[in-house]
């Protein structure tokens, strides 16, 4: 199976268009801005239990793609990676 199998389609972009549409809120870092979106939990866990990774119950909004969180400067999808149940600690202070 391809790396991007079943994320490049028209089903796909329709997907991200919607969520991204309804809000840029990342739910990762909790700041606007977010241009993709994340599945959590992985992908590649979702096809193992045979659940379908297009459902949005498993799509999180997320900064990521070269265009870094403004807020807080994170690349949060690619900082999520393949991490089941991803959480992004917040620091001591606000920068």
């Amino acid at each position: 199976m391809a790396a991007s199998s079943g994320r490049k389609g028209r089903p796909w972009r329709r997907i991200c268009a919607e969520m991204l549409a309804e809000s840029t809120l990342c739910d990762i870092c909790g700041h606007l801005g977010a241009s993709q979106i994340h599945h959590d939990p992985p992908r590649s866990r979702l096809l193992e239990l045979q659940l379908d990774p297009e459902d949005r119950q498993y799509l999180r909004r997320a900064h990521g793609g070269g265009i870094r969180c403004e807020d807080c400067g994170r690349n949060c999808n690619q900082m999520a990676g393949t991490t089941e149940g991803f959480v992004i600690v917040e620091g001591s202070r606000d920068w």
